[in-house]
């Protein structure tokens, strides 16, 4: 007799796996920011800016370059 199983729900590990995959992503830019106002601390940013995760970068509006306003 052929034993019938449900197949096998990945959708548990997928969302794990995007978590992860996200969380390196904002450690990994989290450190180049953090590089980038060790070399060059006189660019205007201050220490509470340099650590903000890129949902807090997204959420901010860009700023604009008024030489490449016109292009």
């Amino acid at each position: 007799m052929e034993s019938i199983l449900a197949k096998p729900n990945y959708r548990h590990q997928k969302k794990q796996k995007e978590q992860a995959r996200k969380l390196r992503q904002a450690e990994k830019q989290n450190r180049r920011l953090a590089a980038r106002t060790e070399a060059d601390p006189a660019n205007g940013v201050d220490g509470a800016n340099a650590a903000a995760t890129p949902e807090d970068a997204t959420s901010q509006p860009a700023a604009v370059n008024p030489a490449q306003a016109g292009t």
